[in-house]
């Protein structure tokens, strides 16, 4: 179901088993530990790390003994997102770690897309959850569980995770997985290779630049959402030290000047980025650690909208290239998941670290882009009657109702009388109350979201001519095939 939702060039579901299949097969063991039994090294390690749900390939030692490598180890305290879990850390067997020596931070920068790209693996089995959330006791002891419908990942790596469904977005999720199983060549070369030439000159090393800026707030390896100090100047070192390396590397081959050159586009970027950091807090007047966190929060967030309007600029190129009812068909299915799963919530903005938020669109300035973008596709869908609904107000109330299954969604105006908006598909209703305005126009409020009940509708989506047309097309053949047999 979420495979449909990513696009042509989304892995199948028979294509996920099989992979899965695979890298189960590949691991040497799989161990489930149980806190409460017998004391060995696998208890010592988790008592150590109580942060620590599970993790995979590390060969470590404690006084109790050895952990093997290419083992998926759990921790049983963790019982109630198991399966995710066994997800992810089984997609870290595949891939690959890279390192470099001239690209600042570079190892980082792969960690928090292989962290990405095991999430994004997961997420394939999320409509099994759709509706356990968190479980709650009334104060008359009825119990009861809490929606777990977001739009972003439930787990700890919720940045981590919208910046590789960006790039898995733009370039294609098969392309991008096969990349991280390889890794042979470096990423600012693949993301050039696969973005410049659909989206423009430089479009690569601009995703590049953004990614390794981000990863100041990404990253543990420098304490990531924490700024000090020494944290700057230890980056700034390590810069320093990589762009002495690419000198003598340009004094001996005057051949690669120009992707030299590249490289040092990105450090020296993220150089400034880190001095203008610096300058946010050193000119302020800094009472607590409080007031350092929200002087930093104010940069992260300038970098956060540079890269959510570069992903939306590629994305704008998508859609004026439409030209087909069934290209707008499913370039709205795709969007929807861009919404839900990629795209930035405004409360990211207000929060330091991993923490998203729900989005919630509006025409603030941090969101003006998207709108733009969404506006376009809604043109194009009329224009070429891939909808039946006429209400551009409607259609953004469709986006944000955060459906699974958009292709069978329907809707209503009226629900047993009352003026009410409903739109919903087979696992989610979304519901506003209808108010009419003096002016004339609709305003929707009282919004709440629950499991869908059987509601019949107008499909949302117009029909697809494709379809019609392999019907026809299936047909000559059929009628072609009797006339040369009767002959």
């Amino acid at each position: 179901m979420n495979a449909s939702k990513r696009g042509t060039l989304a892995i199948t579901k028979e294509e996920y088993k099989k992979d899965f299949i695979n890298a189960i097969s590949n691991l040497n063991d799989i161990i489930y530990v149980d806190m409460n039994g017998e004391e060995n090294q696998y208890v010592l390690y988790f008592k150590e790390n109580p942060n620590v749900g599970a993790f995979y390939g590390r060969i470590l030692e404690n006084e109790l003994g050895k952990i093997p490598g290419n083992s998926i180890v759990y921790n049983n305290d963790f019982d109630k997102g198991l399966y995710y879990r066994m997800i992810h850390e089984i997609k870290h067997s595949e891939q690959k770690q890279a390192y470099s020596d001239i690209f600042i931070l570079y190892d980082d920068i792969i960690r928090i897309l292989r962290e990405g790209n095991s999430n994004y693996f997961a997420e394939y089995i999320r409509d099994i959850r759709l509706f356990e959330g968190e479980a709650v006791t009334t104060a008359s002891n009825r119990k009861y569980r809490l929606f777990s419908i977001t739009n972003v990942s439930e787990n700890a790596y919720k940045l981590l995770s919208i910046i590789y469904n960006k790039l898995s977005y733009l370039i294609g999720e098969r392309e991008l997985d096969e990349y991280f199983r390889k890794q042979d060549v470096y990423l600012h070369d693949f993301l050039s290779e696969k973005l410049d030439e659909k989206y423009g000159e430089g479009t690569g090393l601009e995703l590049y630049q953004s990614i390794t800026n981000l990863s100041f707030w990404s990253i543990s390896y420098y304490n990531a959402g924490v700024t000090t100090q020494e944290k700057l100047d230890k980056i700034r070192e390590e810069i320093i030290m990589k762009n002495k390396i690419i000198k003598q590397e340009l004094e001996e081959n005057e051949d690669l000047t120009d992707y030299y050159n590249k490289v040092l586009t990105i450090n020296n970027n993220y150089y400034e980025m880190l001095n203008a950091v610096e300058r946010n807090i050193s000119e302020k007047s800094v009472k607590s650690e409080t007031d350092s966190e929200e002087l930093t929060m104010y940069q992260r967030n300038i970098e956060l909208k540079k890269l959510e309007n570069l992903t939306l600029r590629c994305i704008n190129k998508d859609i004026e290239n439409i030209s087909s009812k069934n290209e707008a068909l499913d370039y709205i299915q795709l969007w929807d998941y861009y919404r839900n799963r990629c795209a930035i919530s405004k409360n990211i903005y207000n929060k330091l670290g991993d923490s998203i938020g729900k989005e919630e669109t509006s025409n603030e300035d941090n969101f003006k882009r998207l709108t733009d973008v969404q506006h376009n596709l809604y043109k194009k869908c009329i224009e070429y009657g891939a909808l039946n609904i006429q209400s551009e107000q409607v259609f953004d109330k469709m986006l944000e109702a955060q459906l699974y299954d958009l292709s069978n969604a329907s809707i209503i105006y009226e629900y047993k009388g009352k003026r009410k908006l409903i739109i919903s598909d087979q696992y989610l209703t979304n519901e506003s109350i209808i108010e009419k305005k003096k002016d004339g126009s609709r305003e929707f409020s009282d919004y709440k979201q629950y499991r869908s009940k059987e509601v019949k509708g107008t499909k949302i989506l117009a029909e697809r001519e494709k379809e019609k047309w392999t019907k026809n097309v299936n047909k000559v053949i059929l009628d072609m095939e009797e006339e040369i047999i009767d002959k």
